[in-house]
């Protein structure tokens, strides 16, 4: 309105356009928890923009833009918050990228996305060896771990087992190497596997080639070569053709300085022979059958005729070389065994057996000619081979095997003849190291964390022959140790639930020594949530409603007989924004007032914002019939239009800085105040004034608008106490012997502040009643004069019904005496001389308005004697 202050005008709206202006989005970091070796897939619902926000963008217009890379794996970020994260190959810890949500027109600060990559363990990788080796006859340690590796930081990998060579070269476990050999002569390529094992007790294989070259080394030329039965004639040495053993191969020849060299070898069982350390020269071979082949059962003297001899000549070996493959082949033989059965001269007749004698050939009556094992000199038949019998023995991971002789490998093997035997080692253990010794007993250390079965081989001999190869079985049992469990983190966004697999759950990383399953316990539960473990580690987590933070609980491993260590599992509960909560609010103000309410009071007294924020008031839609002026503390001021009486309304949201609430109504009752009468009661002096509703305070008072009174008291009364009750009825009590006016305000409330007051006048009236004098006997002695106090005077037991201060008044003398007479009812009788008697007088009672009826007082005067006696009597 424009006024001149005089007049006013009519109305005038006033619009005000408030130009939008772009708040940039605001972006919460994020975090999420995922397994090694495995990609991360987060859908737009879990994403990275899920708890971004926007006070002036719809959240699903944001969108996530990439900022920096993550440093130990890589992400792609899609628009929409979804993104996929795939960690470098056997990461395990927390890796970040960075990213800013925009809402088109401009960009939030750089929120981080913290990714956390949990440990799984990985098996060792064994890698493919290539190496090189002069066959000197010697033993070759191979380090074939030198190019092995486990992914996982600090698990150690051990050498277990080996395979032989596929070219029969020997090859061993030897703490972290390997001992290979070649058998004697070979040149060439051989192979083995080996295997290998982590703490985890997960394996892996590999192939090692070696490449065996010559002993080139000077003075260490050779040349070897085989003599065998050459049975189809072809020249070649075929597999199914044997070795001569015993057969004589001569070398000669001149070495390149000029020497002559002469020099002879047996044949070994598989008919090789090898000269080695020769110098450069030029060299020829010849062999020669043996020189007696015994051809008959009942003769050791018969001798068989050579066969042929043959020879190499015109062998140029240079210096260090190594010839190989010559062969002598005995064309026509026969390759076949025979099993010859005879009996030694002795009483009885011993029977003996002969074995593995090769027959040579055959001659036209079809009789066998033995050859081969059979030389002059060379063997004795009086002994049979021994029998050796497996054996199994078991021990505790980590422990020791001593084994003495009584109970060693020969302990249950047999020699026919009675020799004494002597074990002798074919093939050591895969895994740990043995020490056998001749009279059977050993020692075998296990490896380090090493439980399973392994084994070795062996013979008996008992000097002449060997027995058939034996297996001993060790058995390493697993020592009862108690599982580990390490550790465990994961994350939440609030207000969700974690839900865990058993491949990432708490027993994901946890260990037992014994390769035993394991099942997890709960110790102590969670704080701040509600957790349920199940056996197999997998677990769902509920935080309570709106918290953030980091919340634990605590388990066990067990493996069924054993318990680990106590394990924690923390949970990292995201904050999301809650979006405030507004509560409504009525106000009440009188017609042509102004409502003026303080932040205290204000529209976001009442509303709440779990997360805390600080919470402001945002105008949405302005009153109908008034002016609002809306802080954002939640203060107004409100001015009704004139006249204006009514409801009255606008609408607010609450904000705390990244969301609105809804949308919520404030109610102003605009009102004209009550119409109140004053009011006067009346009562006697002490006595209670007890009024009604319908006579009550509120009895003449009126509400223009039909609103419902109500009677609260302002001032009480000042000499009285009042009961005032909020339908206008009252009680009021007096106090004790008052009359006169009395006041007290009250207020006729309908909602409005400020309420109109009344006045209500109460006169306290006095009505006196006489007093009543109640007659008094006293007794005096002759010639004594008697002496009354207050306390025990004529007033003493007289009595006024309004408790008003009384005084004695006399109206008749006594007649035998004087009478020294006071108001306060004391006095003193003196009877007259001798005087003996009754004797009286008047007085009446005074409480200064009225006076009481005559009252008499007696007072007996006693003869002396009867006097003492009463006063012995009153003594007594």
């Amino acid at each position: 309105r424009a006024s001149d202050g005089t007049l006013q005008s009519d109305p005038v709206t006033v619009t005000i356009t408030v130009t939008a202006v772009d708040d940039p989005p605001v972006a919460l970091n994020d975090a999420y928890t995922m397994s090694e070796d495995q990609v991360l897939t987060v859908t737009a619902a879990n994403g990275v923009l899920i708890n971004d926000t926007d006070s002036d963008t719809p959240h699903a217009n944001l969108t996530a833009v990439l900022v920096a890379n993550p440093s130990h794996g890589t992400v792609t970020l899609n628009a929409n918050g979804s993104f996929t994260y795939t960690p470098s190959a056997n990461f395990a810890g927390t890796d970040t990228f960075t990213y800013r949500a925009s809402d088109g027109t401009s960009n939030s600060s750089p929120a981080t996305v913290t990714i956390t990559v949990l440990n799984v363990a990985d098996p060792p990788v064994a890698v493919n060896d290539s190496l090189a080796v002069v066959n000197t006859g010697a033993t070759h340690v191979l380090n074939v771990l030198a190019n092995d590796y486990d992914p996982d930081p600090g698990d150690a990998i051990t050498l277990v087992s080996v395979t032989q060579g596929s070219s029969g070269g020997a090859v061993a476990v030897s703490g972290g190497s390997v001992n290979y050999t070649p058998t004697t002569g070979f040149v060439g390529q051989e192979t083995f596997t080996y295997t290998i094992r982590d703490n985890d007790g997960q394996q892996a294989t590999a192939t090692v080639t070696v490449t065996v070259t010559a002993d080139t080394s000077a003075g260490n030329a050779s040349i070897a070569g085989f003599a065998y039965l050459d049975a189809n004639g072809d020249g070649a040495k075929n597999t199914v053709e044997v070795g001569i053993p015993g057969v004589l191969v001569t070398l000669t020849g001149t070495t390149t300085g000029g020497s002559s060299v002469t020099r002879t070898v047996l044949t070994g069982d598989d008919g090789s022979f090898v000269f080695a350390n020769l110098a450069a020269g030029t060299y020829s071979l010849a062999e020669t059958q043996p020189a007696a082949l015994k051809d008959g059962l009942d003769s050791a003297s018969d001798t068989a005729a050579v066969v042929g001899n043959d020879s190499i000549g015109n062998i140029v070996l240079a210096a260090g070389q190594a010839r190989t493959g010559y062969l002598f082949g005995e064309q026509a033989l026969l390759t076949k065994y025979v099993t010859i059965r005879m009996f030694l001269a002795s009483t009885p007749p011993t029977e003996v057996w002969l074995r593995e004698v090769v027959a040579c050939g055959e001659d036209d009556a079809g009789n066998d000619d033995l050859a081969a094992q059979i030389r002059d000199g060379s063997q004795t038949i009086e002994n049979v081979a021994p029998v050796a019998v497996a054996n199994s023995y078991s021990t505790t991971q980590g422990t020791t095997l001593t084994v003495n002789a009584a109970s060693g490998v020969l302990a249950n093997d047999t020699d026919a003849d009675g020799d004494t035997l002597s074990a002798i080692l074919v093939t050591g253990p895969a895994s740990g190291t043995l020490s056998l010794a001749a009279n059977g007993s050993f020692t075998y250390v296990p490896t380090a964390s090493f439980t399973g079965t392994v084994s070795f081989t062996y013979r008996a001999q008992d000097g002449v022959f060997s027995s058939n190869i034996a297996t001993v079985t060790i058995t390493v049992q697993a020592t009862a140790a108690a599982p580990t469990a390490v550790n465990n983190a994961y994350s939440v966004n609030e207000d969700n639930t974690l839900t865990v697999a058993t491949s990432t759950g708490v027993l994901a990383n946890d260990t037992d020594p014994n390769g035993d399953s394991l099942s997890a316990v709960l110790v102590a539960g969670a704080s701040h949530g509600t957790v349920s473990l199940a056996a197999n580690g997998s677990f769902t987590y509920t935080p309570s409603a709106n918290y953030h933070g980091t919340d634990t609980f605590t388990y066990r491993a067990t493996d069924g007989s054993l318990t680990s260590n106590t394990a924690t599992v923390t949970i990292t509960v995201n904050p999301v924004n809650d979006e405030p909560v507004g509560v409504a609010n009525q106000y009440a103000v009188a017609t042509n007032e102004t409502l003026t309410v303080a932040a205290g009071n204000g529209v976001l007294a009442n509303d709440t914002d779990v997360d805390g924020d600080q919470l402001q008031a945002n105008l949405v839609t302005g009153v109908s019939h008034g002016t609002l002026s809306l802080n954002a503390n939640g203060s107004f001021v409100y001015t009704p239009a004139a006249d204006f009486n009514g409801v009255d309304t606008f609408v607010y949201k609450v904000y705390d800085g990244e969301t609105y609430s809804g949308e919520t109504t404030v109610t102003l009752v605009v009102n004209r105040p009550a119409v109140v009468q004053n009011d006067a009661y009346s009562v006697e002096r002490n006595n209670v004034l007890t009024v009604e509703a319908a006579n009550g305070v509120l009895a003449n008072d009126a509400d223009l608008d039909a609103d419902a009174l109500t009677a609260v008291l302002a001032t009480g009364p000042s000499n009285g106490v009042l009961v005032l009750n909020a339908d206008g009825s009252f009680t009021y009590t007096p106090n004790a012997g008052f009359h006169g006016t009395d006041t007290f305000t009250y207020a006729a409330e309908d909602g409005l502040p400020n309420p109109s007051l009344g006045t209500v006048t109460i006169t306290v009236t006095k009505i006196n009643h006489a007093p009543v004098g109640l007659n008094d006997l006293y007794t005096v002695a002759v010639n004594e004069t008697l002496t009354v106090d207050v306390a025990n005077g004529i007033l003493a037991n007289d009595t006024d019904l309004d408790g008003d201060s009384l005084v004695a008044h006399l109206f008749s003398y006594a007649s035998h005496g004087a009478v020294s007479f006071n108001t306060n009812g004391s006095f003193v009788y003196t009877p007259n001389e001798d005087f003996q008697g009754t004797d009286t007088f008047v007085y009446k009672v005074y409480d200064g308005e009225t006076y009481s009826g005559e009252t008499t007082v007696t007072i007996t005067v006693e003869a002396v004697d009867e006097a003492l006696a009463e006063e012995d009597d009153w003594l007594d």
